[in-house]
């Protein structure tokens, strides 16, 4: 009995796991442009660093070619603007 019970704890935790995994690899990745300014509180994915961040008021951003770029810092922004192409 004790066997049994700790099979089903065992495999209750791995569906848990399993389910955990597939739900965050089905959520799309936030953008890394988008063709309008966005507002703080916004999810963005920053074209240097590929790292996901929420937009704020004071996010460094850049527009190239009627497309907003926003970063999660100055020196990617940086980065970004010495080479556009490189990122889009």
């Amino acid at each position: 009995m004790r066997k049994t019970l700790v099979l089903v704890v065992i495999a209750s935790l791995v569906l848990a796991f399993a389910g955990m995994a597939l739900a965050k690899s089905t959520t799309p990745p936030a953008p890394k442009s988008f063709s309008a300014a966005q507002a703080a509180g916004v999810k963005a994915t920053d074209p240097v660093s590929k790292h996901e961040f929420t937009i704020s008021a004071n996010s460094p951003h850049s527009q190239v070619q009627n497309l907003y770029y926003y970063f999660e810092n100055a020196a990617n922004k940086a980065t970004f603007d010495a080479s556009p192409d490189k990122y889009k």
